[in-house]
């Protein structure tokens, strides 16, 4: 589970092409999204104190999430990740979970996991430990590029939507999504493992860009309750 860093921006269409134009010099597409960028369905899990989402907006030094998420609508090919951040320094634990499977986390069914025993002890701790249920899901459009020799990814996601029904997470039923980004903004994300490289550094300097700690589930779950203070909007992982 090696370490990464990761810088996020909220950036609008026309940087947006101008960004793509640069990269298309550098980076290659990645194969997930050659032609298109490809949906990423994901289900957050927190517990009722909703620890997770406050932990982000406070931006506690050690954190983590667990999501589940699958891509394209492909039930066939599904991922139960914990990620764990140290600062902004995150590394992440992926496991493919079989939808059955994951029908029985989503009721809180997690006893007969059908999967290696590594996957039941760490998310089964992680669920009994911290109480998590499913609490929100989110959907979004990706575009990634790679640069192999950095090991740099650069990722730009755009229909950000989410929704709280989420035992709705395993069905191609999407009316129960909302849209949570205006229609000229883009979440624009670097990710890279020691230091970004100097030409990719200052070519994003040239565009006075402001760094921002978004979290599409802390964007999320504020959406679906008000009573959230309106001076919570984009936070830490």
């Amino acid at each position: 589970m090696p370490s990464r860093q990761e810088i996020k921006y909220l950036i609008n269409y026309k940087d947006y092409f101008l960004i793509k134009k640069f990269l298309y010099n550098f980076f290659k597409r990645d194969s997930n999204s050659l032609d298109k960028p490809y949906n990423v369905k994901s289900l957050y899990f927190d517990n009722f104190q909703i620890n997770s989402f406050y932990e982000k907006i406070s931006g506690e030094y050690f954190r983590f999430k667990l999501r589940a998420r699958y891509y394209n609508q492909n039930f066939n090919s599904i991922n139960i990740e914990l990620k764990k951040k140290e600062n902004m320094t995150s590394k992440k634990s992926v496991y493919r979970i079989q939808k059955e499977d994951l029908n029985e986390m989503i009721k809180g069914k997690f006893i007969n996991y059908r999967t290696k025993t590594q996957i039941n002890n760490e998310i089964k701790n992680h669920i009994l430990l911290y109480n998590l249920k499913p609490a929100m899901l989110i959907s979004y459009n990706r575009e990634a590029f790679i640069d192999e020799f950095s090991d740099t990814r650069i990722t730009f996601d755009t229909d950000l939507k989410s929704s709280n029904q989420t035992k709705k997470f395993l069905c191609n039923d999407i009316d129960h999504y909302v849209p949570l980004l205006n229609n000229n903004e883009v979440i624009l994300e670097l990710k890279f493992s020691n230091e970004l490289p100097i030409h990719i550094k200052s070519f994003f300097e040239k565009f006075n860009l402001n760094r921002m700690a978004l979290s599409k589930y802390v964007i999320g779950y504020k959406y679906f309750n008000s009573r959230m203070s309106e001076n919570i909007t984009y936070c830490s992982f």
